[in-house]
């Protein structure tokens, strides 16, 4: 992601800090932990300043990225 001049304060680090701590699944790709905080970053400059709502947005972007569980054969 281009640098866009925008400069967060310590208040608004701490926050997506908190809600990227929050939201990581098990196993997480590098690659996934880098589009995680991207999404998180994403929401938040679109508008989204709730924390709560922050990580259930990242949360929602983190199980969309995850491949389907695979299912057992039946008996």
């Amino acid at each position: 992601m281009p640098f866009s001049g925008e400069v967060f304060t310590p208040e608004e680090v701490a926050l997506l800090g908190r809600v990227f701590d929050r939201t990581g699944v098990p196993a997480e790709s590098r690659t996934d932990r880098e589009q995680r905080a991207l999404n998180i970053i994403f929401h938040y400059r679109a508008g989204v300043t709730d924390e709560a709502e922050l990580e259930q947005l990242a949360n929602k972007d983190s199980l969309a990225r995850q491949p389907p569980a695979m299912e057992s054969p039946p008996d």
